[in-house]
């Protein structure tokens, strides 16, 4: 997985294979679970009685979102990560390209503080 280690570190990428069982599996779901992986335990709480929506979870150890305050909406830097991770997954999985250096400036360009 050069992709995703790449981008969110190795501590994170190996939550989130744990999480998802296997890299195929990681590669198939949607960039929204991969940003719930970890934060299961609140979203039942969430659908179950009402309380407060996650908006991450292992991905929320990733310096991208640490870095993004209130104000800068960490839902969203998770958002965007998650997409990355997403995509990089798939080019993981189906043998593709090593991009995970240009998601990676992007994201620490638009995301982390000067």
């Amino acid at each position: 997985m050069p992709n995703i280690k790449e981008l969110a570190g190795v501590t994170i990428a190996a939550r989130l294979l744990a999480g998802a069982g296997s890299l195929e599996k990681l590669s198939r779901v949607p960039a929204s679970t991969i940003q719930m992986y970890g934060a299961e335990k609140a979203l039942f709480r969430h659908l179950r009685s009402g309380a407060k929506s996650p908006k991450h979870g292992h991905v929320f150890n990733h310096p991208v979102v640490q870095g993004a305050n209130k104000v800068r909406k960490s839902g969203k830097a998770a958002r965007m990560l998650a997409d990355k991770l997403s995509i990089c997954a798939k080019l993981d999985y189906f043998k593709g390209d090593f991009l995970a250096e240009e998601y990676k400036a992007k994201l620490e360009k638009q995301w982390c503080p000067q």
